[in-house]
């Protein structure tokens, strides 16, 4: 990894809030593929979990989940997001009524169930966290010459900003900007270095019959250089986001698709 991707990858390394399992914990099974990764995951009244939790054994971190489904109780499936791909949801499964699992990202994993006896002491001794994943998308931008603009936040319960991040670039060599001061309000938001010479100016996506809002554009000194918004909700540029520019370049999200919890 790079020194950029060791700088980003360092400032998202968050630690999310705790999670109370106390009354979860006589609910919970653990299985796991014999390489230390570890999905704990809390049976409740149907079939298919109420959650999941993915980690090294020591710490767990929540399982986004995003549907399932089940075949009486011999099989069911728990789908969950991973925003390295927003097109095919990953999945974990039970088979043969719990005699065999598996995980499904780009493939297959076979896991297995660990034993009540070491899945309980596990579990009594370990953290639990929420999703490891703990940036927000804010805005993502281009000028006509392939330089992209990407700003992130902390996520947070409320609207208010927070941590905000900026990165500046061509493809795969974005750069952090320092940040002193920021301007959010209905007309947008401006984002100001620490020197004051560049800004970052977002205007807010179109709404449906308003007359089109004044170009974004990035202003470096007396120059002004007018930039395209582009659609986070599009899967061609979240996918451009995640695993193209570097911004998130070694980052652990906390999904089952990741190398290492």
């Amino acid at each position: 990894m790079n020194a950029l991707g060791l700088l980003v990858a360092a400032a998202v390394a968050q630690t999310p809030p705790a999670v109370d399992v106390t009354k979860s914990l006589s609910k919970m099974s653990v299985i796991t593929d014999g390489k230390q990764h570890y999905i704990a995951y809390v049976k409740g009244d149907g079939p298919v979990p109420d959650e999941a939790f993915w980690g090294d054994g020591k710490t767990f971190y929540r399982i986004p989940k995003s549907g399932g489904g089940a075949a009486g109780s011999e099989t069911w499936y728990l789908l969950f997001d991973d925003p390295r791909d927003m097109i095919n949801r990953g999945q974990i499964a039970m088979r043969d009524s719990g005699k065999t699992f598996e995980v499904k990202c780009k493939g297959k994993q076979a896991y297995q169930l660990v034993p009540p006896e070491i899945a309980a002491d596990m579990i009594s001794a370990a953290t639990f966290l929420e999703s490891r994943w703990q940036r927000r998308w804010v805005a993502l931008l281009r000028d006509d010459k392939g330089v992209y603009y990407f700003v992130d936040q902390q996520r947070g319960s409320g609207r208010e900003r927070r941590d905000l991040r900026v990165f500046v670039g061509p493809r795969g060599q974005m750069a952090q900007q320092s940040l002193q001061d920021a301007a959010d309000d209905t007309a947008g938001l401006v984002l100001k270095t620490k020197n004051g010479e560049l800004r970052l100016v977002i205007s807010p996506p179109p709404e449906e019959g308003a007359p089109p809002p004044i170009p974004s554009k990035w202003v470096k000194g007396k120059v002004t250089t007018e930039l395209t918004r582009l659609d986070l909700e599009h899967v061609r540029n979240a996918t451009l986001v995640m695993n193209d520019l570097g911004v998130y370049a070694g980052v652990i999200i906390g999904t089952p698709c990741d190398e290492t919890p």
